[in-house]
C-alpha cells in the first residue's frame, strides 16, 4: 500500500513536469513561424510583392535559421535602387534569385550558399539582392509580368517556366551595356552551376566588376553623346556673319577684334535674331555644359529643341524678307 502511493507519487510527479513549461520553451512557442510558412516562400497567387517577399524571409529564416539581406521593395525598385547613385562607385549590381521548392538543388544551394553567414555580409555591402519563388505557376506569371514591365529588352526565349526543374534555383545578375540596354547573366543556373562556397564568391566579385566596367562605359558614351548633340544645337543657334540691312542701319562683317564704326550694341541686340538668341538670358559667352547642369536633356528633348531653333530661323528669315515697306520702315536703299 506504501509502495503503490509512492508509485502514484513519482507518477504525478512525473506527469506535472512533463506538462510544465520552461522560459526557454515558452519563448520558442512564441517565436515559432506559423505552419503555412513552410511550405511555400511564397504563397499562391501572391499580388503583392512586398508581402510576397516577407513571407520569403519568414520561410527561408524558418528552414534555415538564416536569411540574407533581401531588398524589401518592388522589383522595380530594387533596380533603380542599383542603378540610381550618381556616383558609380556608389552603384551596386542587382541580383535576381528565383527559388522553386520542386527542384531538388533549390533547398541545397539556399542551406549552403545562399543562407552562409558570410555570403550574407557580402550580399548585403555589394549587391542588390531581390527575390521571388515560382513553386506556383501563378506566381511564376507574376513575375514574368514584373520583369516585361520593367525591361524592355525582356523577351519571351527570357521567361520563366517553373516546369524547367533543371533550371532552378536561379541567380540572375543584371548589368546596362554600353547603350544603356539591360543584360542578363545567369551565376546559378540549377545543378549545372553547382559552386562551392569560394567559387560563388569568386564568381560574384567577377560579376561586380563586370558591372563597375560597363556602368563607367555607359556614361562615358552618354556624356558624349550630349555633348554631340550640345554642340550640334548650338551650332543651329549661331547667327551667321552676313551682311544685313534693317533700320536703314548696315551691319557689316567686322574685320577686327574691335567694333566697326558706327556699331551699336545696344540696336544690335534689339534685332529680331539677336533678341531670339538672347532670349533665354544667356550670351555667347555661356558654357553650354552649364545650362544642364542639374537636368540634363534627354536625345529626344535635344532633338526637339534643335528642329524648334532651326524652324524658328527659318520663320524669322522670311519675316526679314517679306517686310513690307512703310514711311517709319522704308525698304533698304542699296548703292
Amino acid at each position: 500500500m506504501y509502495s503503490s502511493d509512492i508509485e502514484q507519487g513519482d507518477a504525478s510527479y512525473t506527469s506535472d513536469k512533463n506538462n510544465f513549461t520552461t522560459d526557454e520553451e515558452f519563448f520558442n512557442e512564441l517565436m515559432e513561424v506559423p505552419p503555412e510558412f513552410e511550405d511555400h516562400l511564397i504563397p499562391d497567387d501572391c499580388k503583392d510583392e512586398v508581402k510576397g517577399l516577407e513571407h520569403l524571409i519568414k520561410c527561408l529564416d524558418f528552414r534555415f535559421n538564416a536569411y540574407p539581406a533581401v531588398f524589401m521593395g518592388t522589383f522595380k525598385q530594387a533596380v533603380q535602387e542599383s542603378f540610381g547613385s550618381k556616383e558609380i562607385n556608389d552603384r551596386r549590381p542587382c541580383l535576381l534569385y528565383v527559388n522553386n521548392d520542386k527542384s531538388v538543388y533549390s533547398n541545397l544551394f539556399c542551406k549552403q550558399l545562399l543562407c552562409n553567414e558570410k555570403m550574407i555580409d557580402y550580399l548585403m555591402n555589394n549587391y542588390v539582392l531581390w527575390a521571388w519563388d515560382v513553386t506556383f505557376k501563378s506566381n511564376e506569371q507574376m513575375l514574368n509580368h514584373i520583369c516585361q514591365t520593367i525591361f524592355p529588352s525582356w523577351s519571351h526565349n527570357k521567361q520563366f517556366d517553373s516546369n524547367s526543374l533543371d533550371e532552378y534555383p536561379l541567380l540572375i545578375g543584371i548589368y546596362r551595356d554600353i547603350n544603356g540596354n539591360f543584360s542578363f547573366d545567369r551565376l546559378i543556373e540549377g545543378s549545372t552551376k553547382q559552386q562551392n562556397l569560394d567559387e560563388f564568391l569568386a564568381s560574384l566579385m567577377e560579376f561586380k566588376d563586370k558591372f563597375t566596367l560597363s556602368e563607367r562605359q555607359f556614361e562615358k558614351a552618354k556624356e558624349e553623346a550630349k555633348q554631340q548633340m550640345l554642340a550640334s544645337l548650338f551650332q543651329a543657334r549661331h547667327v551667321p556673319n552676313r551682311q544685313k540691312h534693317a533700320h536703314d542701319r548696315e551691319y557689316a562683317r567686322s574685320m577686327s577684334m574691335h567694333a566697326h564704326a558706327g556699331y551699336d550694341e545696344k540696336a544690335s541686340r534689339r534685332h529680331v535674331q539677336f533678341r531670339r538668341l538672347l532670349s533665354s538670358g544667356m550670351d555667347a559667352r555661356t558654357n553650354p555644359a552649364d545650362i544642364f547642369f542639374n537636368d540634363p536633356p534627354t536625345k529626344e528633348e535635344l532633338m526637339h529643341v534643335f528642329d524648334q531653333f532651326r524652324r524658328d530661323s527659318d520663320d524669322a528669315d522670311d519675316e526679314d524678307d517679306e517686310r513690307t515697306p512703310t514711311v517709319d520702315l522704308p525698304a533698304p536703299k542699296f548703292p
